[in-house]
């Protein structure tokens, strides 16, 4: 089976490392090949050919930019005519569908869209790709039971984002990647890792630090703005740590290619997201597989991700729970240790051994649609 990704947004996050996942482990499932197709640029493209996979650059698809829009189609059809792919998968953008459906029908290649994020179900293109549905699409695919129940399916498939297993650190390097970022090895180190987003919940990680003051902990807040309109969100995120008078303990180390490392040096991941939820969350994962106990809201992906064993579940938008669960892991060492090794068995569920050949599974459902 031979399948073809169709992503418009090539930046760093979970979605693209979901792709870059897919294109690191082709080996796993030999039955199965995967390209991929993009519709801007970014540093994902770069990640994905690195892994040696192959990648089309399809140009600007939007209705917008009429002539742009024809030559992206002109290339997807010649991608298709050229490598035989027996199964697309859309992924975000529903303009995608609409753009391109009749092109992947005419070359007889089965559609499959994955959902990342709840749509509006109001928005003209969503109305427009319903239509599409009964002709071209022939199955859903949902990142998590959570997103399934927001968008009821006839036709929909749970399948978990494949997520590579993190790496093991020496004390030494441990200890070195610490002292890069200005981090004592003795102190517990908090990470978030995420984008730049105000429902990310970073104002609500440095209040309840801030509220720890007399207890040891550095805290790496691990991702930058990539976008203009993060700028002054992130902006507001660091005033608040000199604010809050944690500003000497809080690093901000901005976008990374390194974040297996980072995590492995640490010692807690905190991501207390606010509405709307986390459909899934690759960052949950990826602390779960470095050792990670994992404190977060009790909502969304992160209740099929993060059990009372390997975590703390607070409920949304608590911040006395929160600080209270934080402060048990920096003052209980035997409990962070006894919570990090049932991490790492959690963590073993969502590999890309186990994962991608369950998606693979699912993909083939749409080569025997009718």
């Amino acid at each position: 089976m031979r399948v073809l990704h169709i992503s418009c947004d090539a930046r760093v996050g979970g979605v693209e490392s979901f792709l870059i996942t897919l294109a690191r482990n082709k080996a796993i499932d030999p039955t199965s090949s995967h390209d991929f197709a993009f519709t801007v640029e970014g540093p994902a493209i770069d990640a994905i050919r690195l892994a040696g996979a192959h990648v089309h650059c399809l140009g600007t698809a939007s209705y917008k930019q009429p002539g742009a829009l024809r030559l992206a189609r002109r290339r997807l059809n010649e991608a298709c005519r050229q490598n035989k792919y027996d199964v697309a998968v859309y992924h975000n953008d529903p303009t995608l569908v609409a753009a391109f459906a009749d092109v992947l029908f005419r070359r007889k290649v089965k559609t499959v869209r994955y959902f990342h994020n709840e749509t509006n179900s109001r928005s003209r293109i969503e109305r427009l790709v319903r239509h599409i549905y009964t002709r071209f699409l022939y199955l859903s695919v949902f990142n998590s039971r959570f997103l399934l129940q927001c968008m009821p399916d006839a036709n929909g498939r749970v399948v978990y984002y494949p997520v590579d297993r993190q790496i093991v650190l020496t004390d030494e390097k441990r200890n070195e990647i610490r002292e890069r970022f200005a981090t004592s090895s003795q102190d517990p180190l908090v990470v978030q890792v995420c984008r730049m987003m105000e429902r990310k919940g970073h104002p609500r990680l440095l209040r309840a630090l801030a509220a720890l003051k007399s207890l040891r902990w550095t805290c790496w807040i691990v991702g930058g703005p990539q976008t203009e309109k993060q700028i002054p969100y992130f902006e507001t995120v660091r005033r608040l740590a000199r604010e809050l008078g944690i500003d000497d303990r809080v690093r901000f180390l901005g976008t990374r290619s390194d974040v297996p490392e980072l995590l492995a040096a640490a010692d807690i991941f905190c991501h207390p997201n606010t509405y709307p939820p986390e459909p899934f969350g690759i960052a949950f994962v990826e602390a779960l597989q470095a050792g990670l106990p994992v404190v977060t809201s009790a909502m969304g992906g992160a209740l099929e991700i993060v059990s009372e064993q390997c975590g703390f579940l607070v409920p949304p938008e608590d911040d006395i729970a929160l600080t209270g669960a934080l402060q048990r892991l920096l003052t209980q060492d035997s409990l962070r240790r006894q919570m990090s090794e049932c991490a790492r068995e959690r963590g073993e569920a969502f590999t890309a051994s186990v994962q991608i050949p369950l998606l693979n599974a699912a993909l083939k459902t749409a080569l025997s649609s009718n």
